[in-house]
């Protein structure tokens, strides 16, 4: 006959065992955080923007990256269109206007594009999974963070939940609220001033290879 003590003892070895186990095939939430992140920067995909700003004001873009520093951008509110190649920075009024090369840095647009994993992680803060989702049908699981960025010397602060593929460990969709940089130009000096904005940003991401972004101008 068995020793009840015994019996109890080996039952609690087992779950023991088997929470061990579990929690060693658990992806970490930081590490698929900055994994996801990273495969950004050396991906080609669209993105489509939706912004709401404080005072309700709604904005829609659309904006695709071909990596390393290629993006072109269409801000659908307003009909402005940017490309961004070689660090230069070309715009388009409106559908009906001509391109034009400006002044504006090109970091304003493209962010910081050297990202590495250290620079990522150093950025991001509270990591945690909330759970699982699906998105178009493929699972994901669902992770946020808080996060601080420097862009044109100005600090912007914002919470992000972000959708990562279950399968391929994309990101696919985005909720950041917190900020976002405005940029103005005084008509006078033609100098431009940034600021951080309180913003909600939706963005949804496809990934696309055929994709290609050129100079407008030769």
């Amino acid at each position: 006959m068995r020793h009840p003590t015994r019996r109890i003892q080996l039952t609690l070895l087992c779950l023991a065992l088997f929470s061990l186990l579990l929690t060693s095939c658990t992806p970490n939430p930081r590490q698929v955080v900055i994994d996801a992140l990273l495969t950004l920067s050396t991906s080609t995909y669209r993105m489509d923007v939706t912004t709401m700003l404080v005072d309700g004001t709604t904005q829609k873009s659309l904006m695709e990256f071909n990596p390393p520093d290629a993006k072109h951008i269409v801000d659908e509110s307003t009909g402005m269109e940017y490309i961004i190649v070689d660090q230069v920075v070309y715009m388009k009024t409106d559908a009906e206007a001509g391109w034009m090369m400006t002044q504006v840095p090109a970091e304003v647009y493209l962010g910081d594009t050297g990202q590495t994993e250290e620079s990522i992680s150093e950025g991001i803060n509270e990591v945690e999974r909330l759970g699982a989702d699906t998105l178009d049908g493929k699972p994901m699981t669902v992770y946020q963070y808080n996060s601080v960025t420097e862009t044109s010397g100005v600090r912007l602060q914002n919470q992000t939940e972000m959708w990562v593929g279950d399968e391929d460990g994309r990101l696919y969709k985005m909720f950041i609220s917190g900020e976002v940089l405005a940029t103005s130009q005084d008509q006078a000096s033609g100098e431009f001033t940034y600021a951080a904005q309180p913003a909600q940003t939706t963005t949804l991401i496809t990934y696309d290879q055929g994709i290609s972004i050129t100079a407008p101008i030769p």
